[in-house]
């Protein structure tokens, strides 16, 4: 069977660009070389853009009603669909919380499931 030579060149190209991406050790994890890693860092994307809704839901409580909501359920149905928009990626719901100046922030308790541990996806009001 003869190949057309433009086939040949991009099957060429391809092949080249796939052995210079495995050869380089310095690339972020991917699904082929960590998956577990990767899988972690996408939950955790998903949880950042959780709470970017969640921020929003907030703000607008705070211009309706004056103040923060004491827990995050007050926003469902109003601001929020439903509680899945509260539930972080491992399962865990999210939770509206002040610190030491007062300073409103919303949290997840992250992979372990633990708050106040490193793995806690934060987000400042």
């Amino acid at each position: 069977m003869k190949m057309n030579k433009y086939l040949r060149v991009i099957l060429i190209t391809i092949l080249l660009a796939v052995m210079a991406s495995c050869g380089n050790s310095k690339k972020k994890d991917s699904v082929f070389s960590n998956p577990v890693k990767a899988y972690n860092k996408s939950k955790n994307s998903i949880a950042i853009d959780q709470l970017t809704t969640i921020s929003r839901a907030v703000d607008s409580y705070y211009i309706d009603n004056g103040n923060f909501p004491e827990t995050l359920n007050d926003l469902i149905p109003m601001y929020l669909r439903t509680k899945n928009e509260i539930t972080d990626p491992w399962g865990s719901p999210f939770e509206i919380r002040t610190d030491d100046n007062e300073n409103f922030y919303l949290i997840s308790p992250g992979r372990d499931l633990s708050f106040e541990t490193n793995d806690d996806v934060k987000r400042s009001l």
